[in-house]
């Protein structure tokens, strides 16, 4: 009993060591060859996956998702549906077979082959699907490069026009391409597995073999080798062999070739000979400047009509650098020629067309618009082509037009102006006879100095610092001096101008017009005089009514109070007429007292300066609402406000303005409608506008300038109270802010009132 225990021990730890070096070496198997072992339990609807499968699929270890939607979702999308298909079809064939695409980590595709076996059941049922899975990307990556070479093969073949056959080491043929057909004459399928001495004369075919097994056995290119062919219709050709040999692992297995027809070549030359005959005879007759000059800048060729334009010979001409020869180093204008050249050499595409100065060899300058031309030898760069017409002419009159537009354009500014212009090169100056007489001197000033010496001697180190501002900056300029005429008289000049530069940047003159404006400055002179006056008597106006508003508000008040004791003492002791009298003075003291205060508040805008701050402007509109709680209740309005900002101002005056405008509002209301009243506010560049909106009885247009002047008032007291100083004491503060304010209205439409305070900078 104890011995067969001990033996079937031993025999069962032998098994699992025989299996475990099994499933080892299956490990060992599948990490060098790159398999994934996989196996699908229909029956129980499980999956087992060999850790292989983790490197496959580039899945973190111990994350691969052994399942069947865990690897669809891994496989590329479009080979998903075929991959399914496969695996499916095993069900029938009893086999599995598919290749997809994984998309690495890196974005890099790996190629997968998935082959597999199905095993059934005693009962025939399908019990388990066991296979592996095989990196096949490099057998993939060569099929494609194998593939792309066939197609690369194919294409050069068909796409190029030369004859391209290709002859097996026995000299027969195993391919041509359709030019190669075309020129034997042969349908392909008699021509080949047929030798190349087919073709050829019996004369000559002995020396093709013997050429041809050179090429066959040491390797030896044949080259513009001459051979006669008979075509099929028995016609001849003489073609122009090329022939290599075609090499497989090292080894010489064939060779390929490409002939041309000769004969066309030879036709070819003939009418090349015969166009360029032509082309010399039209380039010599032309009556256009021909020139050609190689890729370093040197005149190779001139024809007769450019010879002759230059003044030169053929031999003085051509082999002289384009340079210094009929093209300047610097033109009139200053502009680099040497540099111009460089550019059309260096990119001649950018410079297809041109138009700049030559000169002639007796020195004259002349103007050519040009057309140039790339000239291309092997497909090079090897010169350009330059045909010119010469445009001096037409330049000429371009330059003068422009010069009398700018004349034009700038007499067109008024009557009594002036024009002058400075030719910075040749420092020539030119003034107009209006200009001269409103400098008041008869000849022309030669110099800048010259000119500045006729400015008033406070003026001139500003107009000298003016004009070289102008002249570092190549901009306009606009100033105003002082000339003394030789009468004595003393005028005020406006001078503008404008500084003209090259398209190389460099200033070439300026021009500039001068006009008399002695009168407006008398005028602004007088006008400034008569502003501080008014400011001087508004200052004492203010001042007045501040005083008398002050000084009148005690005896009113006394007599005030003693018509009211007289009212109050005397009422019904008195007859009816007494008594209405008492009334009437009372009412009209009450009013006085009203008008005295809101001049008082009026004039105290201006002599009691409030120091500017931060002002919360919705505090400032509560406080607003707050002083006429009793007026809103009483009318039943409905006051609404959007988000107010905070500004920099006087808090006192801002409340005010507001309780003046709601006031106001209230006051003008339709009557038997709901008062509606909003108050919104919204910021454009650096000021925010305010508006205050009614529903009220509305404005007539023509009274809107009307209704901020003081003691102004639309209506009769008994219409609607009021003394005539809100509008004018809201103008006066938002003024006092540095804004302005206006109404915007129509009758029956309600108003709307807008101001605006300067935002603060920083």
């Amino acid at each position: 009993m104890g011995t067969g225990s001990r033996r079937e021990r031993r025999l069962e730890n032998e098994a699992q060591e025989a299996l475990r070096k099994n499933q080892e070496q299956m490990r060992l198997l599948q990490k060098i060859g790159g398999l994934g072992f996989f196996e699908w339990n229909i029956r129980e609807g499980t999956y087992t996956c060999s850790g292989e499968f983790q490197y496959l699929y580039a899945i973190e270890e111990g994350s691969f998702p052994c399942t069947c939607e865990g690897w669809q979702a891994l496989v590329y999308p479009e080979d998903l549906p075929e991959a399914v298909r496969q695996m499916h079809r095993a069900f029938e064939t009893g086999t599995f077979l598919a290749e997809w695409r994984v998309r690495l980590p890196d974005g890099r595709v790996r190629w997968l082959e998935g082959r597999g076996q199905l095993f059934r059941d005693e009962k025939g049922e399908p019990e388990r699907l066991v296979g592996v899975n095989i990196d096949i990307t490099s057998r993939k990556d060569l099929e494609h490069e194998l593939n792309q070479s066939s197609i690369f093969l194919e294409l050069v073949m068909e796409g190029v026009s030369s004859a391209i056959f290709v002859l097996d080491e026995w000299g027969r043929f195993t391919r041509l391409n359709m030019a190669a057909i075309r020129l034997c004459g042969y349908p392909c399928e008699e021509i080949l597995g047929q030798p190349f001495r087919m073709l050829v004369d019996e004369s000559a075919a002995a020396q093709l073999e013997s050429s041809l097994r050179l090429v066959i056995s040491h390797g030896i290119s044949l080259e513009e080798h001459e051979c006669s062919i008979v075509r099929k219709d028995g016609s001849l050709r003489t073609l122009l062999l090329n022939v290599v040999p075609l090499l497989d692992r090292g080894r010489i297995n064939g060779m390929i070739g490409s002939a041309l027809d000769d004969t066309e070549r030879r036709h070819f030359e003939t009418r090349l000979q015969a166009s360029e005959e032509k082309y010399r005879e039209l380039v010599q007759g032309a009556n256009s400047i021909i020139i050609r000059m190689d890729r370093s800048g040197v005149l190779t060729f001139a024809n007769q009509y450019a010879l002759k334009f230059f003044g030169y010979a053929e031999e003085e001409l051509v082999g002289r650098p384009l340079i210094d020869t009929i093209l300047p180093t610097t033109d009139s204008r200053g502009r680099n020629m040497s540099a111009m050249a460089e550019a059309i050499l260096r990119n001649p595409p950018a410079h297809e067309q041109n138009e700049n100065e030559n000169v002639k060899r007796n020195g004259e300058r002349v103007w050519i618009s040009w057309t140039n031309r790339i000239i291309y030898e092997k497909g090079d760069f090897a010169g350009i082509l330059s045909i010119g017409q010469d445009v001096t002419q037409r330049k000429r009159v371009e330059e003068a037009l422009r010069r009398n537009e700018e004349w034009l354009s700038m007499a067109q500014a008024g009557a009594g102006i002036g024009i002058w212009s400075w030719d910075m090169q040749n420092r020539k100056p030119a003034f107009s006879e209006q200009c001269l007489g409103l400098l008041g001197i008869t000849g022309e000033p030669d110099s800048p100095e010259s000119l500045l010496a006729l400015l008033h001697p406070e003026d001139r180190d500003r107009i000298r610092q003016s004009m070289e501002n102008a002249l570092r900056s190549s901009c306009h300029f606009k100033d105003e001096f002082r000339v003394t005429w030789p009468d004595g008289s003393v005028h005020w000049i406006m001078g503008r101008g404008k500084v003209y530069c090259d398209q190389e940047g460099n200033r070439r003159r300026v021009t500039g017009i001068v006009f008399d404006i002695s009168d407006r400055k008398d005028a602004e002179e007088a006008l400034e005089r008569t502003m501080e006056e008014l400011a001087r008597s508004n200052r004492e106006l203010e001042q007045f009514a501040y005083v008398a508003s002050h000084d009148l508000q005690e005896p009113l008040r006394m007599i005030t109070g003693y018509l009211q004791l007289l009212e109050r003492r005397y009422k019904g002791v008195l007859d009816d007429k007494a008594t209405q009298y008492i009334e009437f003075a009372v009412d009209g003291a009450a009013r006085m007292q009203k008008l005295i205060e809101g001049l008082l508040t009026w004039s105290r805008i201006t002599t009691r300066k409030e120091e500017l701050r931060t002002v919360d402007t919705e505090a400032v509109f509560a406080g607003a609402v707050a002083n006429l709680r009793a007026a809103i209740a009483e009318s039943g309005a409905d006051v609404t406000r959007e988000a107010l900002p905070s500004v920099r101002g006087s808090e006192t005056q801002l409340l005010q303005l507001f309780q003046n405008l709601l006031s106001n509002a209230l006051k003008y209301r339709k009557p038997g409608v709901t008062p509606r009243i909003h108050v919104s506010a919204r910021r454009e560049g650096m000021h925010w506008f305010f508006s205050i909106s009614d529903n009220g009885i509305g404005i007539e247009p023509r009274n809107f300038h009307r209704i901020f002047q003081i003691f102004q008032r639309l209506h009769t007291r008994e219409e609607y109270p009021g003394t005539g100083i809100g509008l004018a004491s809201c103008k006066k503060i938002v003024e006092q802010h540095h804004g302005r304010i206006w109404v915007e209205s129509a009758p029956g439409k309600g108003s709307t009132f807008s101001f605006t305070i300067p935002i603060e900078k920083g």
